[in-house]
Order: structure tokens, then sequence, then C-alpha cells
């Protein structure tokens, strides 16, 4: 039997207002359509950069922070989460909310015997801020770099405290949309796997595409799925395997907006026939986010009565029935952009949109078409892949900016669908880009 099951469902909401963007995007347009000198976009960030944005910036080029605080981007700072509320028609908040940066976590490479318990201290003050005491949160995050002697040459987790914030009220969200979102989900996850599955027996993509078998393996454990929504049209923004975080939203975003939505345990119990292995990265290397998540994670199992193992390996998520997932082909199939655009343009009728993409030499002048025919609005657009490289972080950026062009081939350039919406944080209003994830659990038992 084929099983997805919802396990929780957040918003992710930019930290700053977009209005200061749309201004910034009429005078760009009425100037010449040049892209801005160095000095011109300080003067746009120092506008733009709202005191929940300042938090972990870097002291120099702040142009460059503004670039990374354009998304609903979490991993530096940059936005919050909200949980949701399902009613019968409204979408929103209740009325002004702040922010806390409840999830905080002292990350275990900067922890010695020594500073073990003042990195402790510093982590519960930065947990009793609000997003307008900015300055002291960078001042305690200096505080913990100077205890913690952070090497240059961290690839990841370089601050000793990562923190996300979380609203203490949660976003409205009408059921009817609500529903239709998990009933997209449920496809999406479905036909990945029917595609993933053949493929792995067959070793035949265009078949496994075009024909999909539904008597699939399990080929997932968990994982997410981020939507934005423009004029009640579904924008499927991303996909991730495994669901990393779904946990610590539902545990933090419970504490700060005081409410009790399930964590969904006995629904993984159910996808784990009681017998579980569990991956970790070697402790110096892993964050104290997924060292946390993991923990809780293990303990709510045990708690339903499920064997659960441990073992070190950064390649998979979990080992069910022998089976490491995600399954290669799944890993494959999700993560290969073209593929996984290919196997979603094959479902794209069931009432959801892609953004549009196009490879292009960038030069700004590519970057300028493609922006005003597919985001004539905002100005925005996501730099993403450069071709016949394995990997480019996707880069939310303006078209006025510099970042707009680039001197290494060809780029994917992606639409970027900011679905906005009315709210007062901390007393800041203004429109924010929002997407809702839906964190599920899925496979075959």
């Amino acid at each position: 039997m084929i099983i997805f099951t919802l396990l929780s469902a957040v918003a992710r909401v930019s930290g700053g207002a977009y209005e200061p963007i749309f201004e910034q995007y009429e005078l760009w347009k009425n100037n010449g359509q040049n892209a801005l000198s160095s000095k011109q976009e300080e003067v746009f960030a120092q506008k733009y950069l709202s005191p929940l944005l300042l938090c972990g910036a870097a002291k120099t080029s702040k142009p460059r922070w503004l670039i990374k605080t354009l998304s609903n981007d979490q991993t530096s700072f940059t936005g919050f989460t909200s949980l949701i509320k399902l009613t019968e028609d409204k979408f929103g908040y209740d009325g002004n909310f702040s922010l806390r940066p409840t999830a905080t976590f002292i990350e275990p490479f900067a922890i010695n015997d020594q500073n073990r318990q003042e990195l402790q201290v510093l982590r519960d003050k930065i947990k009793g801020e609000n997003s307008l005491g900015y300055q002291k949160i960078n001042s305690l995050l200096a505080s913990a770099e100077n205890l913690s002697n952070v090497s240059e040459n961290r690839t990841k987790g370089k601050s000793p405290v990562f923190f996300y914030s979380f609203s203490d009220m949660p976003l409205n969200i009408p059921k009817e949309l609500y529903q239709k979102l998990v009933y997209l989900t449920d496809k999406i996850v479905k036909r990945l796997c029917q595609v993933s599955g053949k493929l792995e027996r067959t070793n035949d993509l265009e078949s496994s595409i075009n024909n999909p078998d539904e008597n699939f393996e399990r080929q997932l454990f968990t994982g997410s799925v981020d939507w934005m929504i423009v004029n009640n049209t579904p924008y499927l923004i991303d996909i991730g395997s495994p669901a990393i975080g779904y946990y610590n939203d539902i545990f933090y975003g419970n504490l700060s907006s005081k409410t009790n939505v399930p964590v969904g345990f006995d629904s993984l119990k159910e996808l784990s026939t009681n017998n579980i292995t569990l991956i970790s990265a070697e402790k110096d290397k892993e964050l104290g986010f997924f060292q946390e998540e993991r923990k809780k994670v293990i303990e709510g199992l045990k708690e339903q009565g499920v064997n659960v193992t441990e073992i070190n390996n950064e390649f998979y998520e979990a080992i069910i029935n022998n089976i490491s997932l995600p399954t290669k082909s799944y890993d494959y199939v999700t993560r290969n952009q073209d593929i996984r655009r290919r196997v979603l343009e094959s479902i794209e009728n069931l009432g959801f949109s892609l953004p549009k993409q196009e490879w292009l030499e960038s030069d700004y002048e590519n970057a300028r078409r493609f922006t005003l025919k597919y985001n004539p609005k905002e100005g925005i657009f996501v730099k993403k892949r450069i071709r016949e490289r394995d990997y480019y972080k996707p880069l939310v950026c303006p078209i006025w900016s510099k970042e707009a062009s680039s001197k290494t081939g060809p780029v994917l350039y992606e639409e970027f669908v900011p679905s906005l919406i009315d709210c007062s944080v901390d007393g800041i209003s203004g429109k924010r880009s929002f997407e809702i994830r839906l964190y599920y659990a899925g496979g075959r038992t």
C-alpha cells in the first residue's frame, strides 16, 4: 500500500517589507536601465535592511547581504517562520505580531570545556530578544565568536550560534486552499516515486518519465514541498528530502505561538515498520540544529515503540527494511534540475504552475530581458545553476543589481514568484514575501 501523510505545515516569511523594492525598481526603469553603482546599492541597502535583516549581517558589503535577504531563506537569520491556522476564507495574520529567535542553537564545533557555560548564557540571552533588538543580538553573536575562535576555513556553520525566528501568531490560510496544496503534494510525491522506482529497475529514463510504474518500492521516508501562491495559483518552488527541520519548526513554533500542533510521530512509526536506522554525521561536522532535531526525533520514535539504531553516514537519511532512503534513483530524479522539471511538467495539468526558466548567456542584457518578460512588476529573478557545474546555489536577485550578470558561462534564470502578504511585524508594516512548506512522510509499506 502506498502511504502519503502530512506531518506538518509552516509558512516561511521574508524579513523585509517589499515596498522599497517596488520603489527602487521604478527608479531603475526611469533612469536608463543600467545596474546600480556600488554607492547606489549601498544607499538602497540602508533603506531596505530592516532590524530583523540586520541580525547577523556582515560588517562589510551591505549590498551582498541585501541579496541574501530577498527570499524567505532562514539560513542566515533573514526570515521567520509561522505555524499555520486553517480558516474558512481568511488569509493573513490577526493584527500586529512579534518575532522571537526561539530556535537558537550552539554549534558543536564551537564548544569546548572552557566556554560551554558562557555560550549557553549567550544563547539564552539571544532567545530573550525580539526582532528590534538586532544591535544587542549582533553584540551577543560577536561575543560568541570571540569565545569560540572559529576557523575561517569552515565552509558551513561559521557562526558559533545559529538561530531563526518565529512569529507569536499563526498565519491564517483558507482550508480549501490548504487542502488543494495537500492534494497536489500527494500527487507530486507519488509521481516522483513512480518515476524513480521504474528507473531503479530499468535504467531507462525516457520510459520512466513517460510510463511511470505505480508498483514502486519504498522510495522516501520524509520530505518537503514549498509553495508560493499568486492569484490563487499555487507555484511549486522547491522539493526536498529528507524533511530537514520539520520537528524544530513545529516544536519551536508551538513554544512561540503557545499552540499544540502535533509532530506526527505516529505517521513515522507506520512508515518505519517498527525498525529504523537513522543516519548522523560525525559530531564535529554536524550542526547543532540537525543534532538537536535528530535527538528529539529518535526520542519521539522510541516513545512510539520503534526500535531505532544510529550510524555515521552522510549519504542517506534512514535505512528501513535494508533499503537506504532516499534511494539513489529518487535522489537523482529529485536533485537533477532538468530531470525533476520534466517529471513535474508531466503532471502540471493537475492545477499548479512551475516558475518559467531559460538557459541564457549571463550578460546584463539577457538578465534584463528575462526579468521584464517574466517578472515585470517587482524586477526580481532567480539565478540558478551554471551549466556544466555540479551545483550552484539559487540566488534571488533584483535586475538593477550587479549580481544580475555573470562571466562564468550560461546560467539558468528562473522566474521569482513572490507571493506577498500585508502584515505588521513588531510595528513595522509592509508587504512581505511568503511560501508555504508542507512536510510529509511517504513510501510503500
